[in-house]
Protein backbone atom coordinates (compact mmCIF):
# COMPACT_ATOMS: atom_id res chain seq x y z
CA UNK A 1 0.00 0.00 0.00
CA UNK A 2 2.89 2.31 0.53
CA UNK A 3 2.48 5.90 1.52
CA UNK A 4 -1.12 6.46 2.50
CA UNK A 5 -3.11 9.65 2.37
CA UNK A 6 -6.03 10.16 4.72
CA UNK A 7 -8.37 9.41 1.84
CA UNK A 8 -7.06 6.08 0.50
CA UNK A 9 -10.37 4.13 0.26
CA UNK A 10 -9.18 0.52 0.63
CA UNK A 11 -7.26 1.21 3.83
CA UNK A 12 -9.82 3.41 5.48
CA UNK A 13 -13.00 1.56 4.52
CA UNK A 14 -11.69 -1.38 6.52
CA UNK A 15 -10.58 0.89 9.36
CA UNK A 16 -14.07 2.37 9.63
CA UNK A 17 -15.45 -1.12 10.31
CA UNK A 18 -12.90 -1.90 13.04
CA UNK A 19 -14.22 -3.69 16.08
CA UNK A 20 -10.95 -4.90 17.60
CA UNK A 21 -7.63 -3.07 17.79
CA UNK A 22 -4.25 -4.31 19.01
CA UNK A 23 -2.14 -1.44 20.39
CA UNK A 24 1.59 -2.16 20.75
CA UNK A 25 3.87 0.34 22.48
CA UNK A 26 6.43 0.26 25.29
CA UNK A 27 5.18 3.62 26.60
CA UNK A 28 2.27 2.82 28.94
CA UNK A 29 1.29 6.50 29.20
CA UNK A 30 0.99 6.76 25.42
CA UNK A 31 -1.08 3.55 25.33
CA UNK A 32 -3.42 5.00 27.97
CA UNK A 33 -3.86 8.24 26.00
CA UNK A 34 -4.32 6.38 22.71
CA UNK A 35 -6.98 4.08 24.20
CA UNK A 36 -8.82 7.08 25.60
CA UNK A 37 -8.73 8.92 22.26
CA UNK A 38 -9.98 5.89 20.32
CA UNK A 39 -12.76 5.25 22.87
CA UNK A 40 -13.95 8.85 22.47
CA UNK A 41 -14.30 8.22 18.73
CA UNK A 42 -15.92 4.78 19.01
CA UNK A 43 -16.70 3.35 22.45
CA UNK A 44 -17.70 -0.03 20.96
CA UNK A 45 -14.15 -0.85 19.78
CA UNK A 46 -12.37 -3.51 21.86
CA UNK A 47 -8.73 -2.69 22.48
CA UNK A 48 -5.96 -5.05 23.57
CA UNK A 49 -2.48 -3.77 24.47
CA UNK A 50 1.04 -5.17 24.39
CA UNK A 51 4.30 -3.60 25.62
CA UNK A 52 6.43 -4.89 22.71
CA UNK A 53 6.32 -6.97 19.56
CA UNK A 54 7.09 -10.26 21.31
CA UNK A 55 4.14 -9.78 23.67
CA UNK A 56 1.95 -8.84 20.70
CA UNK A 57 2.93 -12.07 18.91
CA UNK A 58 1.70 -14.01 21.94
CA UNK A 59 -1.62 -12.16 21.78
CA UNK A 60 -1.94 -12.90 18.05
CA UNK A 61 -1.19 -16.59 18.64
CA UNK A 62 -4.05 -16.73 21.16
CA UNK A 63 -6.27 -14.81 18.75
CA UNK A 64 -5.50 -17.34 16.01
CA UNK A 65 -6.63 -20.19 18.26
CA UNK A 66 -9.91 -18.36 18.93
CA UNK A 67 -10.17 -17.28 15.28
CA UNK A 68 -10.45 -13.69 16.45
CA UNK A 69 -8.02 -11.43 14.61
CA UNK A 70 -7.66 -7.69 15.19
CA UNK A 71 -9.00 -5.41 12.47
CA UNK A 72 -6.23 -2.89 13.13
CA UNK A 73 -2.79 -3.07 14.69
CA UNK A 74 -1.24 0.21 15.81
CA UNK A 75 2.39 -0.43 16.68
CA UNK A 76 5.35 1.66 17.68
CA UNK A 77 8.37 1.04 15.48
CA UNK A 78 11.10 1.39 18.09
CA UNK A 79 10.60 -0.78 21.20
CA UNK A 80 12.83 -2.96 23.36
CA UNK A 81 12.64 -6.76 23.01
CA UNK A 82 10.99 -6.61 19.55
CA UNK A 83 10.16 -3.49 17.55
CA UNK A 84 7.18 -2.93 15.29
CA UNK A 85 8.87 -3.79 11.99
CA UNK A 86 10.28 -7.08 13.31
CA UNK A 87 6.89 -7.81 14.90
CA UNK A 88 4.93 -7.33 11.66
CA UNK A 89 7.44 -9.39 9.67
CA UNK A 90 7.34 -12.23 12.20
CA UNK A 91 3.53 -12.11 12.40
CA UNK A 92 3.38 -12.42 8.61
CA UNK A 93 5.97 -15.21 8.55
CA UNK A 94 4.01 -17.19 11.14
CA UNK A 95 0.73 -16.57 9.29
CA UNK A 96 -0.76 -14.74 12.27
CA UNK A 97 -1.92 -11.71 10.28
CA UNK A 98 -3.91 -11.59 7.07
CA UNK A 99 -2.83 -8.20 5.74
CA UNK A 100 -5.76 -8.15 3.32
CA UNK A 101 -8.03 -7.97 6.39
CA UNK A 102 -5.92 -6.50 9.20
CA UNK A 103 -4.52 -3.01 8.69
CA UNK A 104 -1.29 -1.94 10.36
CA UNK A 105 -0.47 1.58 11.46
CA UNK A 106 3.23 1.96 12.17
CA UNK A 107 3.74 4.79 14.62
CA UNK A 108 6.96 6.50 15.73
CA UNK A 109 8.35 9.83 16.83
CA UNK A 110 11.09 9.58 14.22
CA UNK A 111 10.22 11.47 11.05
CA UNK A 112 12.68 9.34 9.04
CA UNK A 113 10.09 6.57 8.74
CA UNK A 114 7.55 8.65 6.82
CA UNK A 115 9.53 8.49 3.59
CA UNK A 116 9.70 4.68 3.48
CA UNK A 117 7.40 2.85 1.05
CA UNK A 118 5.73 0.48 3.52
CA UNK A 119 3.77 -1.38 0.83
CA UNK A 120 6.83 -3.34 -0.28
CA UNK A 121 7.43 -5.24 2.95
CA UNK A 122 4.20 -4.48 4.77
CA UNK A 123 1.08 -4.79 2.64
CA UNK A 124 -1.81 -3.05 4.34
CA UNK A 125 0.51 -0.83 6.39
CA UNK A 126 0.69 2.93 6.75
CA UNK A 127 2.97 5.20 8.75
CA UNK A 128 1.73 8.02 10.96
CA UNK A 129 4.07 10.04 13.21
CA UNK A 130 3.56 10.18 16.97
CA UNK A 131 1.54 11.30 18.64
CA UNK A 132 -1.66 10.11 17.01
CA UNK A 133 -3.89 13.05 17.87
CA UNK A 134 -7.64 12.73 18.19
CA UNK A 135 -7.96 14.71 14.95
CA UNK A 136 -5.66 12.26 13.15
CA UNK A 137 -7.54 9.27 14.61
CA UNK A 138 -10.87 10.76 13.48
CA UNK A 139 -9.38 11.04 9.99
CA UNK A 140 -8.33 7.39 10.15
CA UNK A 141 -11.55 6.02 11.66
CA UNK A 142 -13.90 8.34 9.79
Amino acid sequence: MGKVSLFRPLFFNIVKLAKRILLVDDDSSYLFILKHRIARIDASVRMVTAANGAEALGILEGDALRKEMPDIIITDIEMPVMGGIAFTREAARLGLVDFSRTRVILNSQGSRYGSIDWGTDHPGAAFFPKPLTEECLRGIFG
